[in-house]
């Protein structure tokens, strides 16, 4: 006996044993009604169904194999040449797999009809295969188990066929353009456990009927436009151990009832404007991993309770309006190793107790108010990595210990009012890749022992007292590709060495006391979009030879550099960039630079513009400040 299976396209089945073609019934062709469909079939769902509706014996899983994310159900290698829709018996019954082949094309306008498929069907993937619908007629699975279909191209409401589903454990339709509420008819899917809809377009307020789902452990409505308080009623799942509610437009403050979910391990409800205080009843969610609370609008102090959530991994308290000392009882949670508390109103010194922290490796206190010195105990923690305490009124000197942080790979404490000398022990940090000091009170050289920084790639010195020269031995950064040193007391020729700094994107050596020697600095700077060297009362000869330097570095690169910009305050510049009658001569064209009058410059012909940007002295002195720009075409 054939056996076979209908989709809503033209499909081939492979027979148990002979493996030849089965008869397959008419392709389920889209209708109005019965009269639009071939004999042998009704009008159903918009679709032409077979009225024979044949069985499959055996036949528990279907899944759509595809492009494939966050899904190692999915059968198929990602390098087949076509998604494959798979049916499988699990190894009995049916003795072979049937294999309906589908082009990705026919998958984007499919919609499956499965109502022939076998009751016992228990299991649907259709993950990431752009599927434009909610498939029709899956109120007929009343077997299925688990529904994905994640990560494809569905818009509308969610179809009510669903809500007839109430065997279904598990329902995902995360990753959508899903509109409308959020059914309250969710709630006849008495037996599910699982509910993911983040990342959607639903609005209006979470059912309060969802509380009724006693089983659900998961729950994740996250990125969407839901609105209104958090509804009380899921205080009953008691089974629930990941909520996910963040990136909505909820208010109403955090429930303190959410420290009655003992079994949470995930809490998450950052961006949304709930306002209020942070409860101190979360304190009792002694298996929480997780808590996200950041970007919440959120007022008052830290409780110290929230030191009892033992197995707390992440603190996300970020961009609210907490104020307050920061608790030193928070270096109790032996298991903490995220702690943001960024953005806020914080004040007093950083907690010696933050050290006892073992696990800790970021630790985000930037734009607080906070004083009392950069702690030396921070070279002390041994998975620190990420040390973030930018924007804050801590004073005083970057310690001479934080040379030996044995796994610091970033430190950024700009505009803190630091003072004193860069330590050359920083040189020792092998793995640092980003080192922000801008805007301190620093003074003293640039250490030479900076170069030892291997794996650095943003070094940010601006807008302090440092004078001296520039270390040549900066060149040695092969993976610098930010570097700014503008706005100090930084004197003598720029170091030619830095032209070894091919990955460079970012010079700022403006407003200071440089001068540019013969050398060829830039020239091989192919990958620099921004340079700064206003400031430095360079004359306009130099200036000249530094862009006829980087016009043949771009000559040579155009394709590979999208954007050059070079400022400073100088006479106008002269010769061929802006003189119409020198080469290649006005209004002409040699394959090289063309004259524009419009801009009064010169462009390379093809590749990039070049732009003169000339603005005259407000002293009425003439030009004194010129700026050049180069920009993909």
């Amino acid at each position: 006996m054939s056996r076979y299976g209908i989709l809503s396209l033209a499909l081939v089945a492979i027979c148990q044993g002979s493996g030849a073609a089965c008869d397959v019934p008419v392709p389920a062709a889209r209708c109005d009604v019965d009269a639009d469909c071939p004999e042998g079939a009704l009008c159903g769902d918009g679709f032409c169904v077979s009225t024979a509706e044949p069985e499959i014996p055996g036949l528990l899983q279907l899944s759509f194999a595809g492009p494939v994310m966050f899904d190692p159900v999915l059968y198929l290698e990602d390098s087949a040449p076509e998604p494959e829709w798979q049916f499988s018996n699990g190894g009995s019954a049916l003795g072979a797999e049937i294999h309906y082949q589908v082009t990705a094309d026919e998958v984007v306008v499919a919609d499956l009809y499965p109502k022939a498929l076998a009751a016992d069907l228990w299991r649907i993937d259709a993950r990431s295969v752009n599927l434009i619908a909610i498939p029709l007629g899956l109120g007929e699975l009343g077997a299925l188990e688990t529904l994905d279909l994640g990560f494809n191209q569905m818009e509308g409401e969610i179809r009510p066929s669903i809500f007839r589903l109430t065997a279904l454990h598990e329902l995902s339709l995360e990753g959508n353009q899903l509109s409308g509420t959020i059914p309250s008819e969710l709630a006849n899917l008495v037996e599910l456990e699982s509910l993911g809809l983040w990342n959607n377009n639903f609005e209006g307020e979470i059912p309060a009927a969802l509380g009724t789902l006693s089983k659900l452990w998961y729950l994740a409505l996250s990125d969407n436009s839901l609105s209104g308080e958090i509804p009380e009623t899921l205080r009953d799942l008691v089974e629930l151990w990941h909520l996910n509610l963040s990136s909505n437009e909820l208010t109403g403050g955090v429930p303190a009832w959410l420290g009655e979910l003992s079994g949470l391990t995930q809490l998450h409800l950052s961006w949304n404007p709930l306002g209020g205080p942070i409860p101190p009843q979360l304190g009792g969610l002694s298996a929480l991993e997780t808590l996200g609370l950041g970007g919440c609008e959120l007022t008052g102090h830290i409780p110290v309770e929230l030191a009892n959530m033992s197995a707390l991994q992440t603190l996300e308290l970020q961009n609210n309006q907490l104020s307050g000392p920061i608790p030193p009882e928070l270096g109790s949670m032996s298991n903490l190793g995220d702690l943001g508390l960024s953005d806020n109103l914080l004040e007093g010194p950083i907690p010696d107790e933050l050290q006892q922290l073992s696990e800790l490796w970021l630790l985000g206190l930037s734009s607080n108010n906070l004083v009392g010195g950069v702690p030396e105990w921070l070279a002390n923690m041994p998975a620190l990595e990420r040390v973030h305490l930018d924007w804050n009124s801590l004073g005083g000197g970057i310690p001479q210990s934080l040379g030996s942080a044995p796994m610091l790979t970033h430190f950024t404490c700009h505009s803190c009012e630091l003072e004193g000398s860069i330590p050359a022990s920083l040189g020792g940090l092998s793995r640092l890749e980003n080192l922000e000091l801008d805007n301190n009170h620093l003074t003293g050289i640039i250490p030479d022992e900076l170069a030892g920084l291997s794996a650095l790639e943003e070094l940010r010195l601006r807008g302090n007292e440092l004078s001296g020269s520039i270390p040549p031995a900066l060149g040695s950064l092969a993976n610098l590709w930010y570097l700014g040193l503008g706005d100090n007391q930084l004197s003598g020729q720029i170091p030619v060495e830095l032209g070894a700094l091919v990955g460079l994107e970012y010079l700022d050596l403006s407003y200071n006391n440089l001068t540019v020697g013969a050398g060829g600095v830039f020239s091989e700077l192919i990958n620099l979009h921004d340079l700064s060297l206003n400031g430095n009362s360079l004359p306009s000869a130099v200036v000249d030879a530094v862009i006829d330097e980087i016009w043949q570095a771009r000559l040579a690169y155009r394709d590979d550099s999208p954007s050059l910009d070079i400022a400073g305050d100088n006479d106008a510049p002269t010769g061929a960039a802006t003189d119409p009658a020198s080469t290649p001569g006005a209004g002409s064209s040699n394959g090289d630079w063309t004259w524009d009058p419009d801009c009064s410059c010169h462009y390379p012909a093809s590749g990039m513009a070049m732009i003169y940007d000339l603005e005259q002295d407000v002293r009425g002195e003439g030009f004194s400040r010129w700026s050049v720009s180069f920009t993909e075409q």
